[in-house]
């Protein structure tokens, strides 16, 4: 992400926990299996991985990737839970998980029920202040612009 920016960042020293456990060994692994395959990776993943992406993006930046691209093979490194979508938008694509450690369970946690729960009990409803609201709102859409 700073490689796209022309200011210097002071990044708190972490990383994304999902995202991590792929390796660039992981990466070239899957290369020399499919030689043929481009590499799709999210933007937290490791800059070595990075480096050797074909396409840097959202999860839905991938989804977008795989279903306009006129190739049939993809590394894929992100959450494995976008590989449901990418089989069920491309099922003609041959699709290959670089790490099968890719699960999220923050992302697992959330289901159709607890979801429509919420809306409908409106249990759940976080509020912040709105000066918070607006500092985030700018920050989310500077994420998206630059990971898109």
């Amino acid at each position: 992400m700073a490689s796209k920016l022309v200011r210097t960042l002071d990044f708190y020293p972490s990383r994304c926990p999902i995202h991590a456990p792929i390796t660039k060994d992981d990466i070239l692994q899957r290369k020399t299996e499919s030689p043929d395959a481009e590499v799709l990776v999210h933007p937290e993943c490791d800059p070595e991985v990075i480096a050797l992406a074909d396409y840097v993006g959202s999860t839905s930046g991938i989804i977008d990737y795989v279903s306009n691209s006129p190739r049939d093979k993809f590394i894929i490194g992100t959450e494995s839970g976008i590989m449901h979508k990418l089989n069920q938008i491309s099922p003609d694509k041959k699709l290959i998980i670089a790490d099968l450690k890719l699960i999220c369970p923050n992302m697992k946690s959330i289901t159709l029920h607890k979801i429509i729960h919420s809306l409908e009990t409106m249990q759940t409803k976080v509020t912040v202040p709105e000066d918070i609201r607006a500092k985030a709102a700018i920050a989310l859409e500077k994420m998206i612009e630059y990971t898109s």
